[in-house]
């Protein structure tokens, strides 16, 4: 029924080597050693993983159970075809070939007429199930521990070439296609899972007992810079044969919530909380909701919200403190007061009859105002280099031009009450949203952003979730939420295979553990 790929050697073979390996007298042999171990334990890997596999197989009450509990969830006709020959890629690097149950969508007997728009129907992945594999979280042709290291690899290195040339130092050698059809599968169920979790949240009571009850958070908002790739699908063909592609620079959202300590600091005892998406401020700003929300935001004992001066950030904290249920009281708003001092430096520039100490006094006095808070000193300060410039014809109406030193005297003015900087330093809050910027960079710019990237939108957004999962530390996490979830649906009467994943899972980690 199962045989792993040809070659693989038994569980005596492998552990005769071991015993009868010479000891090494170099450096060489002991490196020569090290990597014939580590060879050997991913094929004793490999069979023990096979093994498990087997038991599963012959486990009929199982079988029967998740062959029932696909059929009676899934909307389509399913018919059980029998038992199908397939192969599944295990994490010591071979194959493992067998028969699985199989179950196919049961259409009408074809006619002449329908054969060819029954072919149509079936996609690039086929339309039937393998209800045993699902199960186990053997979905993709690849256990869960494959799908998890390979993923986890491919968001995390710069390239996929590079992703694949450290998988493959690993003993998991799969071309760059395959592990980019891996990481596209588990993104987008995480973001099916992503979708679904904040969606509850959304409608349930917000938690008393949530990680962020409380404490004191900081959270902050900002964009990356990203270069998109649209197919066009008409018009004439190039000399290649392809219709060609236009792009676009897109700029990615994302968010992030510490958790902070007495001082102000970050609390190193809690992992962040990292998101980023292509959509729009609105669509950043549901995540951020959903997120606060499911970790019970509501019952915090104080929230930092700290970003540059952008509009769509500001515009919409109303709303985000509305449909998270925070209590206003409890939230100080804050431009990061590094963004604010880079106004101040354009407006030392334009004191242009100023010599260059002057300009450095001038601009030590005005920053002495706005780290103590004193917006209208600071004005006060600019006024007099307001250059008065006679109204000017144009074609937009006639409109008076604004002096530059007017326009950051207005940011001032209209932010008057985001830069509370003394009463914020008081408190042991942070002035800056350093660590927003840092997020953006790691999760975004490092991967997402350099010379001849083009991303499809289709493809860029699950890689964004995933990265940002990897970066914040909730990568496992993540995987594990997902892999439970997927299987609250298989239940029937013979019990629910969240049991058997667990256990495939654990029997996994361990062996990697081992090795």
């Amino acid at each position: 029924m199962l045989a792993l790929y040809p070659g693989t050697a038994s569980l005596d073979q492998l552990i005769g080597e071991f015993l009868n390996m010479a000891p090494p007298k170099s450096a060489e042999e002991m490196l020569n050693r090290e990597t014939e171990h580590r060879e050997l334990g991913q094929e004793l890997q490999d069979l023990l993983t096979f093994n498990q596999l087997q038991k599963a197989h012959q486990d009929k009450d199982f079988v029967r159970g998740t062959v029932a509990a696909v059929k009676g969830t899934d909307p389509r006709p399913l018919k059980n075809m029998g038992w199908k020959k397939t192969s599944v890629q295990l994490e010591g690097g071979r194959t493992a070939r067998f028969k699985t149950p199989y179950l196919a969508v049961e259409y009408p007997e074809p006619t002449r007429k329908r054969q060819h728009k029954q072919q149509r129907l079936r996609g690039k992945g086929g339309t039937g199930r393998f209800p045993v594999l699902e199960a186990l979280g053997l979905t993709l042709h690849a256990t869960p521990l494959v799908q998890r290291e390979a993923t986890r690899e491919m968001v995390r290195a710069q390239s996929y070439q590079e992703a694949s040339s450290t998988l493959a130092s690993r003993g998991l050698e799969v071309d760059v296609k395959t592990l980019i059809r891996w990481t596209q599968g588990v993104g987008n169920r995480a973001l099916a899972y992503r979708t679904e979790l904040l969606s509850e949240a959304m409608t349930k009571p917000v938690p008393n007992d949530g990680v962020f009850a409380g404490k004191r958070l900081l959270i902050s908002e900002d964009g990356g810079r990203a270069r998109l790739r649209y197919e066009i699908k008409r018009g004439r063909r190039r000399k290649s044969g392809r219709h060609g592609f236009t792009t676009e620079w897109k700029e990615p959202k994302g968010f992030v919530i510490y958790i902070l300590d007495e001082d102000g600091e970050l609390d190193r005892d809690y992992r962040p909380f990292y998101e980023s998406t292509l959509g729009d401020a609105d669509a950043i700003l549901e995540l951020l909701i959903g997120y606060l929300r499911l970790h019970g935001a509501k019952y915090a004992a104080e929230i930092l919200v700290v970003a540059d001066g952008a509009e769509w950030i500001w515009n919409r904290v109303a709303k985000l403190i509305e449909k998270a249920e925070l209590e206003a009281e409890r939230v100080f708003k804050l431009v990061d007061f590094y963004h604010a001092s880079e106004y101040l430096t354009k407006a030392k520039d334009l004191c242009r009859y100023l010599s260059k100490a002057q300009k450095d006094e001038f601009y030590g006095k005005l920053k002495g105002y706005l780290a103590l808070g004193q917006i209208d000193k600071l004005v006060k300060l600019l006024e007099p280099y307001v250059e008065e410039k006679p109204a000017e014809a144009s074609s937009g109406g006639g409109k008076e031009p604004k002096d530059p030193m007017q326009g950051i005297i207005n940011y001032f003015v209209e932010r008057k009450e985001l830069m509370r900087y003394r009463e914020a330093r008081d408190r042991k809050l942070p002035i800056g949203s350093g660590a927003m910027e840092s997020a953006i960079r790691r999760v975004v710019n490092m991967r997402f952003k350099g010379p001849g990237l083009l991303w499809k939108p289709e493809n860029l957004e699950p890689l964004l979730h995933l990265r940002a999962q990897l970066k914040s530390g909730w990568f496992n996490e993540m995987f594990l939420g997902l892999l439970r979830h997927e299987q609250l649906a298989l239940k029937d009467e013979f019990g629910t295979v969240v049991q058997h994943v667990n256990s495939i899972t654990n029997q996994h980690d361990g062996q990697r553990a081992s090795n």
